[in-house]
């Protein structure tokens, strides 16, 4: 008997039913994996070689495993060849989903999964190779064919391209694939070199270029260095005024008919065997009216009218100390001149002449002192000038604050503490006097200065931190100390957890902050104070880059008071540029070039990993090392050095599970004591 006609097996209705069931139960008990469909790259059709295999798409899907105890095949095999993976899987897919989710992506054969495709398993991180697609399995029920069985077998890696954009797909090539380790050029030997002229001022002037180096795909930053970082070169400050490189200073710092005051501390490089160094000469409106002041062999200094009319120059009867800091300090008052050296007044008489201050004759130091008059030769300064101060109004006070400016060591009590506050004990003093304020009080002194808290609080012990919170020193029995060897703004603190509001500041300033002068040093109308520090200026720079090099550098500012031709510094740790992994890089050289993929880069050691390599003309070649290697996306650059081969075991199959566990239950050192002759 034949089947009912009248009872349809074909009702479109119940088959979507049965499919959304299909698909419903799939997704409530697969797998989410990875389809990846294998893409044949330059087909041989005539000589059957092997063909090359691309996978550069990865999707999305859920699929059901049929075996949920396990995998099939014969799992971990031990052979005379090693250990072979021969895991097995069966995969069980939804037409319909496979269609929407891989099919209608695929510009052909997307009907249905092709066997050599993949499937990424990312529970148990295994790549499977499709090796046959059942398609009529379960057997047209109602008529209809819902699924997929895909039989699969565990993948072996045979140096595929792997580009899905997914990290964790893609490791298999750059853990498998047969690759190149190019270790590129060393930097230090292609950093470009330079020559700089500095003029009498100390200011650079000029950078030529003697080698350009390679490698630059941008600008580099080159770093000027600091004029004279020694601490031993200058009073306070950075820099200092360097008068034996004919470095001078001149300048109308007294512009008005009133007394005036003018300071400054020295230190000579040696004393002049004969005649004298010009170490200052005063402002005036003719020779006769300015005074000048050298320094002799005696380390004494001298002082008169520039223009003496044959007179000696008087010696003051203080004697100085060659190669070390020296305060110097004349105050003009009418027709009074008085001279201090460290302090102790040297002079103190009526001069015969008025120092004329209102005159476009200016103040001179260093070289700029240095003249030859009635036959005296006052050669240049031959030394280190600093802190050259000049006031209008005169008074013995002015000195009270300047030469106390040494390094100091400020010591201070911490009475209580309460949890938000520190309070100090009163009458305590940092370098701005007493302090007003003692709760959390900010704490004022200059670089090289030394603060010690004495901490009495009991159960909030302090540390000392910097602006980026960094400790640079902790309490140890009840007291904590730091010496400030740079400027800026520091912190005292807590350490108890919740306790960060018991802080306060410490600033550091490069100067001392008492540096004003008392206001009876002024005259009531003017309290004019002109004050130089001399500190050196680093200069900045203009870098023009052509092919890779480095074409011209152009001084944009000079700085100031450079002894010697600076050292330029090029930071050059990224000058190649740095390459992107999955992107492609090319060698060219005279008739051929050759091709690879970025696997690794590290910018550290600049090295190379690159799989897939292999040359245009058809030809066995490698990367040579005469010829830059260039990243078509990157652009980075980089001439290699040093070419190896790097061949990894892939880690799913040969013998990557022997070499990790073979410790354990195989011992080759041991012999047979059955079969060993003796």
């Amino acid at each position: 008997m034949a089947t009912n006609p009248y009872i349809s097996k074909k009702v479109r209705s119940e088959q979507h039913l049965y499919e959304d069931l299909v698909i419903e139960s799939l997704q409530f008990y697969g797998e989410d994996v990875y389809y990846i469909p294998r893409e044949i790259v330059n087909q041989d059709k005539i000589f059957g070689d092997d063909i090359p295999s691309r996978f550069s798409d990865a999707y999305k899907i859920e699929m059901y495993i049929e075996n949920q105890e396990g995998f099939d095949g014969e799992g971990d095999l031990f052979t005379k060849f090693g250990i072979e993976l021969r895991d097995q899987a069966t995969f069980v897919v939804a037409r319909r989903r496979w269609k929407k989710m891989v099919g209608d992506n695929l510009t052909e054969n997307g009907f249905r999964p092709r066997e050599g495709d993949v499937i990424y398993l990312p529970m148990s991180e295994s790549m499977f190779e499709v090796l046959k697609v059942e398609t009529e399995t379960p057997f047209y029920q109602l008529s209809n064919l819902p699924t997929f069985r895909m039989q699969c077998e565990l993948f072996e890696y045979s140096d595929e391209d792997f580009d899905t954009d997914i990290a964790s797909i893609d490791a298999i090539e750059y853990e498998g694939a047969y690759q190149y380790k190019v270790t590129m050029n060393n930097p230090a030997a292609n950093i470009p070199t330079f020559t700089s002229q500095i003029d009498d001022q100390g200011r650079l002037t000029s950078v030529d270029v003697v080698s350009a180096g390679l490698g630059f795909k941008e600008p580099p930053t080159i770093t000027v260095e600091r004029p004279d970082p020694n601490d031993t070169n200058r009073k306070f400050g950075v820099s200092s005024l360097h008068s034996y490189l004919g470095h001078g200073d001149e300048n109308n710092y007294l512009r008005q008919d009133r007394n005036g005051t003018v300071e400054l501390f020295f230190r000579t490089n040696s004393l002049p065997q004969s005649g004298y160094q010009a170490l200052l000469v005063t402002g005036g409106d003719s020779d006769k009216n300015q005074m000048i002041f050298a320094v002799d062999g005696d380390a004494k200094i001298n002082y008169g009218f520039v223009n003496n009319d044959g007179v000696p120059l008087k010696q003051l009867p203080a004697t100085f100390t060659n190669n070390q800091w020296t305060h110097f300090l004349f105050s003009h008052d009418n027709n009074t001149v008085r001279a201090y050296v460290n302090g102790t007044k040297s002079l103190d008489s009526v001069s015969d002449r008025p120092l004329d201050l209102i005159s476009d004759r200016e103040y001179s130091l260093g070289s700029f002192a240095a003249r030859e008059v009635d036959g005296i030769n006052y050669g240049s300064f031959e030394g280190r000038l600093d802190e050259f101060r000049s006031l209008i109004g005169t008074s013995d006070q002015i000195l009270d604050s300047r030469l106390a400016h040494t390094v100091q060591t400020f010591t201070l009590d911490i009475e209580s503490g309460d949890g938000s506050d520190y309070t100090f004990a009163s009458g305590s003093t940092d370098r701005s006097g007493e302090i007003q304020t003692l709760q959390d009080p900010i704490l004022d002194v200059v670089i090289n200065d030394t603060i010690v808290l004495n901490n009495n609080t009991g159960g909030h012990p302090l540390q000392i931190k910097d602006g980026d919170d960094n400790v640079l020193a902790t309490e140890s029995s009840s007291t904590v100390s730091y010496q400030f060897t740079s400027t800026g703004i520091y912190y005292y603190q807590c350490t108890v957890a919740g306790h960060g509001s018991m802080i306060g500041q410490i600033h550091v300033s490069a100067l001392p902050t008492n540096i004003s002068v008392p206001s009876s040093a002024f005259d009531s109308d003017s309290n004019t104070a002109i004050l130089r520090h001399y500190d050196g200026e680093e200069a900045t720079l203009s870098v023009t880059v052509l092919d890779g090099g480095i074409s011209s550098v152009d001084v944009t500012n000079g700085g100031l008071h450079y002894t010697t031709e600076p050292t330029l510094t090029v930071d050059n740790t990224t000058a190649g540029g740095n390459y992107i992994i999955g992107e492609t890089v090319t060698q060219t050289n005279l008739d051929y070039s050759i091709k690879g993929e970025v696997t690794r880069w590290s910018d550290s050691d600049r090295i190379l990993q690159l799989a897939h390599v292999g040359s245009t003309d058809g030809t066995f070649r490698t990367i040579g090392s005469s010829a830059p290697v260039i990243g078509a996306s990157s652009d980075a650059e980089w001439i290699p050095k040093l070419v190896e081969d790097l061949q990894e075991i892939q880690k799913t199959a040969q013998n990557k599970v022997f070499d990790d566990f073979e410790g354990d239950f195989l011992d080759f050192s041991e012999s047979n004591p059955f079969g060993d002759i003796f």
